[in-house]
């Protein structure tokens, strides 16, 4: 199955719900854009919902910062990021 869903193209699908989806450009570039103060605002506002509940906010702004300098370096290369989902 290839679609869209609200983050970016679907290229592959299972059976089980499991999807593999290529991020849109314009995410990309906002991802690899945001200041530090955003990633760490970000990260705080994450720590705060109940699937991510957590009193340190410190691992998902690690993950938010790995996840802004893979966009960069995807963007510089002219390279797409694909990202794997699972129920």
């Amino acid at each position: 199955m290839v679609g869209h869903g609200p983050t970016g193209e679907v290229v592959f699908s299972m059976e089980t719900g499991a999807v593999v989806a290529r991020v849109r450009p314009g995410l990309l570039s906002a991802q690899g854009g945001a200041s530090e103060e955003r990633l760490l605002d970000a990260a705080d506002r994450w720590s705060q919902t109940e699937e991510l509940a957590t009193d340190d906010p410190a691992p998902l702004a690690a993950f938010l910062h790995d996840l802004a300098a893979l966009a960069r370096t995807a963007d510089a290369e002219g390279a797409g990021v694909y990202c794997w989902a699972s129920p």
